[in-house]
């Protein structure tokens, strides 16, 4: 219905405020990421957020950020094209699942994930390199799909742009 769709909009919008506030306090950059997930969890019902960027050395992409984190994982990485995540740090293109156990190539390394939600993963772009994945699951309807995959790609957007600034930091304080 028009209310309903209207409701999710101011949500989503609400949502994007607490995200961009979050991202614009100075704490530590982790710290918060995490922060993020939450405030995507509690304000916009995307669940086990996740947000993986790439490690320049290895080329692999490290779980840098979960919102539901077992406790017991250390360092998760997956390799370029391995996995749903690391085809869409490869792809640089958003994949959604109407239903996560349908998806062949799901890892399910973490055994996080709620099998019959949906799910939807975007990558984090710095300019046109790919430089991260962000990954939730949605609640509500496959009609909302489209819309949460919009709310995703702009909130990996201002990762983005926070990444970029973090490396450029630590770029200049390296040089000094």
């Amino acid at each position: 219905s028009q209310g309903a769709k209207s409701r999710e909009l101011q949500g989503q919008l609400a949502a994007l405020f607490d995200v961009s506030r979050v991202l614009s306090r100075s704490l530590d950059f982790s710290e918060t990421l995490s922060e993020l997930l939450k405030t995507l969890n509690d304000a916009a019902g995307m669940r086990q957020g996740m947000i993986s960027l790439l490690d320049e050395e290895s080329g692999d992409l490290l779980i840098t950020a979960m919102h539901e984190r077992p406790e017991s994982v250390g360092p998760v990485r997956y390799k370029p094209g391995e996995g749903v995540i690391g085809s869409i740090m490869e792809s640089g293109k958003p994949v959604r699942l109407a239903r996560i156990s349908d998806e062949d190539r799901f890892l399910n390394r973490l055994g996080v994930y709620d099998l019959d939600l949906p799910f939807i993963g975007v990558p984090i772009l710095i300019g046109e390199q790919t430089a991260g994945v962000l990954t939730a699951q949605p609640l509500g309807g496959p009609e909302a799909m489209d819309a949460h995959e919009r709310f995703l790609q702009m909130v990996a957007n201002l990762i983005g742009q926070s990444v970029r600034l973090a490396k450029k930091v630590e770029d200049e304080r390296l040089a000094l």
